[in-house]
């Protein structure tokens, strides 16, 4: 018999080194993880229909912005995808009350992968036992 499956995390960041870590992270942990190093690379994927089950992504990249490829991912998918940002800029109070209400959560940059990979957890946790938000009752 086979455990879990794995979880298919997309990782979006512009800088390589953060991209590559937090990607072997999650891979080390099970993970099967695509990577895109910024918006428009993230888009061609999420186009492109490949399963995913949590987005993480930076919220400031040079080619556009991680908090409208997550409202992109909440529109597309029915609020029924997590995500994470990383940023160094935001704080959970800064982001708007429509990612607030969808449950998107921050980590602050510089993080300690063992505490991202806590909240990956958690929110695909939650994301197993929970309806997606708006969900008829």
């Amino acid at each position: 018999m086979s455990g879990p499956r794995a979880s298919r995390v997309l990782v979006v960041e512009d800088e390589p080194e953060i991209l590559m870590e937090v990607a072997g992270y999650l891979r080390r942990r099970g993970d099967q993880v695509q990577t895109a190093s910024g918006f428009g690379a993230a888009m061609r994927l999420l186009d492109e229909g490949q399963p995913i089950d949590l987005v993480i992504s930076d919220a400031r990249m040079p080619d556009g912005s991680g908090l409208d490829l997550i409202r992109t991912v909440l529109q597309r998918f029915g609020g029924r995808i997590p995500c994470l940002l990383m940023t160094g800029h935001l704080e959970q109070v800064d982001i708007a009350g429509d990612l607030q209400a969808a449950g998107v959560r921050i980590v602050l940059k510089p993080f300690s992968l063992a505490a991202m990979h806590r909240e990956v957890r958690q929110l695909l946790d939650e994301a197993a036992t929970n309806e997606p938000i708006g969900a008829a009752a």
